[in-house]
């Protein structure tokens, strides 16, 4: 072929290129322009959330106990300070370079000493580290030097092929200590604005624990892929009741020592993503070195992890390192983000709980645990993976919308508010919001572009049945009612001896008050002492475990959240044991027993059963009236265990819940069933411990209210209110969600009116001259002023672990206002309930001192 023929070849082949090359630019900038200029907005915009508010939640007055408030927050994600902010360039340079740093402050503080080493690096030092680390390390060198972008380039070619070290560092070494003069000069008017001293060393603390959740998800990550899982299947797997199968599997595969402690050990470290906070330290140095190991001896397992899991920890994570912090900082980090990358500041709201109403009821809002996060972490992940694609097809993109919206608003997110117990667990559905989004193009800097808006929602209100004011009054009279106690003991028959031991059990009072409503089954007040300041609970949280008044239980729910168990409800339960008598035969109201103090059941093997009192000869009228042991001694023994326990089951005391409506849900027959146990334990009993006539001694036990019930306030007032009104209420403390009334619910046992009469009569005498609430040191504190009705009672909780009697709780429980038969009609419209735990008094004796206050204070306006 000659050159002639040769170059036209040529020509013409360049020439067709060029016409495929020109035929392209006509289809991007012309027939294909709407489409490329839609990716290149997606390729350059940015967005944000919008938070919303929590709804507010109000007493049955409108006084406002739970707020949002608007504040701001600090908030720290590492992949953009690592990458952007001198202190992480010089760090991870450091590391990846072999030169020794002991993190954030530390190459802070040595700043222009790692600077000038790292830019004297030869390029033979750079070839020796490792290939997946070299790139990372030349990047951080570019920043460090403040190389141009195009630059790059030319710095991996000296980094594969050149020697000594790289020719235009002199040169940007200049740049180097401009760039850090400005660094420091900005960092200094951040920590004059920041509230604590000290902000690179928490910048390094959290990036500290940024590195020891790697280690524990790189070790999940390793067990997935020697087993052939996910990161997720290992998790579930591992923390399930076959965990130990699958731990000792990995612990042959990587050859760790065998035994039981050493599985349960391995077993903890992969299910676990944040340790406890006192063991953070030996947690991080243990991962590290079992992660040293897996690699040694299986490196398979972790190929590639520790890369993944930076990228996705890094960026994910952000924690908040203030809250609550001065608008003059939000600001400055605002309108020069370009010298604090890595720290943004978030409007958040706050939620602020004010006034009388206890932190139990109300409940609290957390933040999500690592383990609760993991499709927060898979989407992310594949949000990631799809947005890096240059050519994403219109599937590709479709799909990237739909993991966008299910971020934004489908799963827990790391900024998302949990709730915990009482109502912003109960009514979570009304009061959350939802986030808004902000999606806007930097096209032009002086007018951005919106490209999407989705308003923000905030959460509906709530309004209770709870009022602040009635409950403070009823935690003052619960103060005053000891107090009373205390000065009414030395004039009681056996006070004087009771005093010493008495006075240290009163000093701090343990006491639970309730008040039910039953015109509508609401319940007004429910109050314990001691309680304690939810803005300080999460500081105080292991002073509030330890104390051994255990402020946490909500006395009035029986709530076991720190273990105790809800209490015997004593006399006050006689009550199940008479109606079952007189649904019998009302003949019973006259039947008498004799009490001579002691019973002595011939069955009994030697047993002793006492009573309080020597009261003879009596009927059942009396026995109400003044508390007689014996009495229901011998009444049970009629009666029978089953008779009893079928009569206290048919009235709600075989239940975990009274239906209150902030601790329960309804299950698929409409039957009120526990949702969390950690506020309300409503009421168990217990069976039977021994056969034949032995069962005829527990019926005399459950008779008084003693070992094989157990109740707690609010299901004593629910019984009571149920023998004054014939209704047995599911108690409700929400009134209505936003806007719209709960309806109220019952059930209605039956309850002939001849029976209620009866019952009437016994319980006004309680309170009335002869009765054991009746106050026989000041005749001005008389329940009976109120017309309260009711019954006390004194409940035995056991012995302690050295053998001694523990101090017992004492009760009253009742309704009002009340009237005998020959008086006026009046319809009781409250029953309620108190139990001053461990004072070692009967009930007549401090439990009606604390009910007289609480009516003085507030009776007439509860009446009105």
């Amino acid at each position: 072929m000659t050159r002639s023929k040769l170059l036209r070849r040529l020509m013409l082949i360049y020439g067709v290129f060029l016409l495929l090359v020109l035929g392209r630019l006509v289809q991007l900038q012309v027939v294909e322009h709407e489409d490329w200029r839609a990716e290149a907005v997606r390729a350059r915009s940015s967005g944000r959330t919008l938070p919303f508010s929590r709804g507010k939640v109000t007493d049955r007055q409108g006084r406002v106990v739970a707020q949002d408030h608007r504040s701001f927050v600090l908030r720290f994600e590492y992949r953009s300070f690592r990458r952007g902010h001198l202190a992480g360039q010089l760090f991870e340079a450091s590391q990846l370079a072999a030169l020794p740093v002991e993190g954030l402050e530390d190459a802070w503080g040595r700043a222009r000493e790692l600077g000038e080493r790292l830019l004297a690096l030869p390029a033979e030092q750079l070839r020796a580290v490792a290939s997946g680390s070299r790139g990372d390390l030349l990047f951080y060198l570019s920043r460090i030097a403040g190389l141009p972008r195009g630059s790059f380039i030319e710095l991996e070619r000296w980094a594969q092929d050149g020697a000594g070290p790289f020719p235009g560092w002199p040169g940007e070494a200049e740049g180097f200590s401009g760039r850090l003069r400005r660094a420091r000069d900005a960092w200094a008017r951040l920590e004059a604005r920041f509230p604590e001293q000290g902000l690179m060393a928490r910048l390094e603390q959290e990036r500290h624990d940024l590195e020891l959740r790697i280690r524990l998800l790189a070790l999940r990550e390793a067990a997935g892929a020697a087993t052939g899982r996910t990161r997720r299947q290992v998790y579930t797997e591992v923390t399930g009741e076959d965990g130990l199968e699958l731990v000792g599997e990995l612990a042959a595969r990587w050859g760790v020592a065998g035994g039981q402690a050493s599985l349960e050990l391995l077993r903890r470290y992969l299910s676990r993503t944040r340790p406890p906070t006192a063991e953070q330290a030996e947690w991080f140095l243990v991962a590290g070195e079992l992660l040293r190991h897996i690699e040694d001896r299986t490196p398979e397992d972790l190929a590639g992890v520790r890369r993944k899991l930076v990228r996705e920890v890094h960026g994910n994570w952000r924690p908040v390192l203030a809250r609550g912090v001065a608008w003059e900082l939000v600001d400055l980090v605002s309108q020069d983000p370009g010298s604090y990358p890595g720290l943004e500041a978030d409007e958040e709201h706050v939620r602020r709980y004010r006034g009388g109403l206890d932190p139990h009821l109300l409940g609290y809002l957390r933040q999500p645990e690592l383990e609760e996060l993991l499709d927060y972490q898979q989407l992310a992940a594949e949000r990631r993976a799809l947005a890096r694609k240059l050519d994403r097809t219109s599937e590709d993109q479709a799909a990237l919308r739909e993991i966008e919206r299910l971020l934004l608003r489908e799963v827990r997110r790391p900024d998302d508010a949990i709730p915990v117990q009482g109502v912003e667990w109960a009514c979570d559905d009304t009061l959350q919001g939802r986030r808004g989004l902000l999606r806007r193009l930097r096209w032009d800097e002086d007018v951005p572009l919106e490209l999407e808006f989705l308003p923000p929602v905030n959460g509906g209100d709530v309004r209770l049945a709870l009022d602040e004011r009635w409950s403070q009054a009823a935690v003052e009279a619960i103060e005053e009612g000891y107090q009373l106690a205390l000065r009414a003991l030395p004039s009681k028959v056996g006070g004087p001896a009771l005093l010493p031991r008495v006075r240290p059990l009163l000093q701090r009072p343990r006491a639970g008050l309730v008040l039910l409503d039953l015109r509508d089954g609401s319940v007004p007040v429910a109050v314990t002492t001691p309680s304690y300041d939810p803005e300080l609970f999460r500081d105080q949280l292991r002073q509030l475990e330890a104390d051994p008044a255990k402020p946490m239980r909500h006395r009035a729910l029986g709530s076991a959240a720190s273990g105790g168990q809800i209490p015997y409800p004593g006399s006050t339960f006689k009550l199940v044991a008479a109606i079952e008598a007189l649904s019998q035969d009302l003949g019973w109201w006259q039947r008498t027993f004799t009490c001579e103090r002691a019973f002595f059941p011939p069955y009994g093997n030697g047993l002793r059963l006492s009573c309080t009192g020597l009261h003879g000869e009596i009927d059942l009228r009396v026995a109400i009236r003044e508390s007689c042991n014996i009495y229901f001694y011998h009444l049970a023994e009629e009666l029978g265990f089953e008779a009893l326990t079928a009569r206290a089951a048919a009235l709600g005391f075989d239940d975990r819940t009274t239906g209150l409506d902030i601790t329960s849900r309804l299950d698929e027959q409409g039957v009120p069933v526990p949702a969390t146990r950690m506020l309300e334990v409503g009421s168990r009993l217990h069976p039977a411990n021994s056969r034949g006539r032995g069962k005829a001694i527990n019926a005399m036990r459950l008779s008084i209210g003693q070992t094989y019930v157990e109740a707690s306030p609010l299901q004593m007032a629910r019984f009571y209110g149920w023998m004054a009104s014939g209704r047995l209420w599911r108690p409700r403390m929400v009134l209505d969600r936003d806007g719209h009334p709960t309806e109220p619910a019952w059930e209605e046992p039956p309850l002939p009116a001849e029976l209620q009469r009866l019952l009437f009569e016994g319980m006004l005498d309680v309170t009335g001259p002869e009765g054991t609430a009746y106050d026989s040191v000041f005749g001005e504190y008389q329940l009976s002023d109120f017309g309260v009705a009711g019954k006390t009672g004194t409940a035995q909780i056991g012995r302690s672990r050295d053998g001694g009697e523990l101090p017992t709780h004492a009760w009253f429980v009742g309704f009002f206002p009340a009237a005998r038969a020959d008086e006026p009609a009046v319809e009781p419209r409250y029953a309620v309930a108190v139990l001053c735990e461990g004072t070692d008094l009967h009930g007549g004796w401090i439990a009606n001192y604390v009910l007289y206050q609480f009516l003085d204070k507030v009776g007439e306006e509860l009446l009105r």
